[in-house]
């Protein structure tokens, strides 16, 4: 879920994200609007229970190059580990 979408689903949710980061309703509004800072999307996740993911935070230009070539969508980084040997 995107921040837009989670902040929206219940009232006081930007108030009480600005309380818990010491900042404005304004600058969880520009979170809302330019997306959030990237030194403050693991807390935003955590803050929301994991129901806004790291990857909803980016922006789709940066999501896109996180999905690797395959049928079903997974990240090219879960292509490129190593294989694990079967001992």
């Amino acid at each position: 879920m995107d921040i837009k979408t989670w902040l929206d689903a219940d009232r006081g949710r930007t108030v009480a994200l600005a309380q818990h980061f010491g900042v404005t309703q304004s600058a969880i509004s520009q979170w809302r609007d330019n997306g959030v800072p990237t030194a403050r999307m693991k807390a935003v996740r955590d803050f929301t229970g994991g129901v806004v993911t790291l990857e909803d935070m980016l922006p789709d230009e940066k999501r896109n190059v996180l999905r690797g070539p395959h049928d079903d969508e997974r990240p090219a980084i879960d292509v490129a580990a190593p294989a694990k040997s079967a001992a």
